[in-house]
């Protein structure tokens, strides 16, 4: 009888025990090496933190594996020292003008000033690049942790629901990376830097105001740098680098996301009239409505009509894994274009232009399980999108 008691028990405790979402987190911690125990401590941190909490921390280590950057950004700390003293000098000169006589301001009389500062520029040590290793196998429990609780003061202040939010927070708010950029700071940092500016909008747009204002003045006082290679989020202060929308788009997203406003990286792999790519944020309107928009230059949908609406296909760069990807859906030995080589993809372009689906015939038999769609740039094709091939022959 005793037996059968305590089996009651324990059927009575299962729900208890697996009351939230199965995540593969176990992939992860196997790819980690020495820095699984890292990766534990934050799951162990928020095992009793709530559904929110412990959900958000399983989704972004299962889908870390999939998650490294580029390179790895080596700056000598007087850069933090340069930029610091920048930041208080736009203080000084803009903080009691609106963004509208900002913009207009010409400041010729500041002029031997900013080249002192060019020149004390160019005394910096030149920052150096290093290979990094996967955000699996490098980034901290710290780090990790104080990304997720800057994250979940967002949701609570939001309001969100669980039932209803999470999907959107955990694409939108939650992840510490938009692509492939070097996470050379903490969001609490992030948002300590940013939130004097971003703070002091009412809404979305009239803190993406404020934000467009702070980096073109910013860019106005450093006029006269001359950066010799990419500076992490400090590119943000610097003239632009040519054809650079992917790296502001990266610490955009990043720096909004830190400061409450939800943003994600969305692209187009190829214009309808030009033969390159486009990087740009989308983050929601007032009415909840998602608006594109190139940061750190333009607000909501405020170059839509010159620009954005010529998108071909349109993807988002998601940070967890899609499983209608090729990454998926080839077959083991099947090739993948480098573009779409990643599970770290959504098609958005049905929100920028009305669709069809096409059906076309394929001459012959195939052993792919994808057929790929084409745009032309120049004089060769350049492959835009995907599908799955119905024409495919077993071996």
């Amino acid at each position: 009888m005793k037996d059968h008691i305590l089996f009651f028990l324990i059927l009575l405790l299962l729900p208890s025990c697996n009351r939230f979402q199965t995540y593969d987190t176990e992939s992860t911690l196997a790819l980690a090496g020495e820095n699984r125990a890292e990766l534990e401590k934050v799951l162990v941190h928020f095992r009793d933190s709530g559904r929110v909490a412990y959900e958000s921390a399983c989704f972004l280590i299962e889908n870390m594996k999939y998650h490294a950057s580029k390179e790895k950004i080596n700056l000598d700390p007087q850069y933090a020292d340069y930029f610091g003293h920048t930041d208080s000098l736009y203080h000084a000169l803009f903080d009691n003008m609106t963004t509208g006589k900002a913009k207009e301001f010409k400041g010729k009389e500041y002029d031997s000033l900013r080249k002192a500062l060019g020149k004390e520029f160019s005394l910096l040590p030149e920052p150096d690049t290093s290979e990094p290793m996967p955000d699996a196998q490098s980034l901290s429990a710290e780090y990790l942790i104080d990304n997720i609780e800057k994250a979940l003061a967002v949701w609570r202040e939001n309001g969100y629901e669980y039932n209803k939010d999470f999907d959107f927070f955990k694409e939108f708010i939650l992840p510490y990376r938009a692509t492939n950029e070097y996470p050379d700071m903490s969001r609490t940092d992030i948002y300590h830097r940013f939130h004097a500016i971003l703070g002091k909008g009412s809404s979305i747009y009239e803190q993406l105001e404020y934000y467009k204002t702070y980096v073109d003045k910013s860019r106005w006082i450093n006029k006269y740098t001359k950066p010799k290679g990419h500076l992490g989020i400090y590119d943000l202060y610097v003239p632009k680098f040519k054809m650079d929308c992917h790296n502001m788009t990266n610490r955009s997203c990043n720096i909004l996301r830190a400061n409450g406003i939800p943003t994600v990286y969305e692209f187009t792999p190829l214009w309808q009239d030009r033969g390159n790519r486009h990087f740009w944020c989308v983050s929601p309107d007032t009415s909840g409505i998602l608006q594109p928009f190139t940061a750190p230059d333009n607000n909501l949908r405020e170059d839509w009509e010159s620009d954005i609406r010529y998108a071909g296909k349109v993807y988002r760069r998601t940070y967890g894994a899609q499983k209608d990807t090729p990454y998926f859906i080839a077959g083991e030995d099947e090739y993948i274009p480098g573009l779409f080589d990643t599970p770290l993809l959504s098609d958005q372009t049905f929100r920028y232009h009305q669709t069809v689906t096409l059906r076309l015939p394929l001459n012959g038999k195939t052993y792919n399980n994808l057929a790929y769609l084409c745009m032309w740039a120049g004089s060769e094709p350049a492959i835009v999108g995907w599908e799955k091939s119905t024409a495919k022959e077993t071996r």
